[in-house]
């Protein structure tokens, strides 16, 4: 193609991505980059003829990334696992607490059920990653936000010092709208139904 060899290139060369900060901080700071990003994912768009335009599995993903890489900022040594059940509870046991006071406060579920949905939530990385390999998955989408949003407000709180964007943090914090399209085709005949995780589907009338 005419013009082809004159095009620029351009890399991103990332040996510490937070520049000095410590490894750590590095993994919220990542995280945090990626919990903005499932926001982005699920914000609806739409085409010139009206069609909604949505990024689920992207979102899923993001989300549940953010949230293992939020704990994983939070270990005290590094753990090579994406389980979020697992990584919660190689965490320290008030940190523990922490997180889990704070998703009983924003979903009204206690720390039993929280383990419980852990184990439930524990995969959605890999599994939503690969949906088209998958025979059907199902995932409780608020809940999985609400444990990320928990992980990372436990961070904001015991480490001030790693900063973040004052408009950002309030984006990462903020409660979300409840979703009005739970049934969406990811294409080729691939549909996903969101769950909401409190014993009813989002697609009810007054959802």
């Amino acid at each position: 193609m005419d013009g082809q060899d004159n095009m620029k290139t351009y890399s991103f060369h990332a040996p510490t991505p937070q520049g000095p900060a410590a490894v750590d901080q590095q993994a919220f700071l990542i995280g945090v980059d990626f919990h903005e990003s499932a926001i982005r994912s699920g914000t609806e768009t739409r085409d010139p003829a009206g069609a909604p335009i949505l990024a689920l599995c992207p979102m899923i993903v993001c989300y549940a990334f953010a949230a293992e890489l939020y704990i994983k900022s939070m270990l005290t040594s590094r753990r090579p696992n994406h389980r979020l059940n697992v990584l919660f509870g190689h965490l320290p046991s008030d940190v523990q607490t922490e997180i889990a006071e704070r998703y009983r406060t924003r979903t009204g579920r206690a720390r039993v059920i929280l383990e419980n949905d852990l184990r439930a939530l524990a995969t959605a990385f890999v599994d939503w990653r690969y949906v088209f390999e998958g025979e059907g998955q199902q995932v409780h989408v608020n809940l999985l936000i609400a444990f990320t949003k928990a992980a990372f407000e436990t961070i904001r709180e015991r480490r001030p010092d790693w900063a973040v964007n004052p408009y950002l943090d309030e984006r990462l914090r903020a409660d979300e709208t409840t979703p009005s399209m739970t049934i969406a085709n990811l294409g080729g005949g691939t549909f996903v139904h969101l769950i909401d995780g409190t014993g009813g589907e989002l697609s009810t009338a007054e959802a």
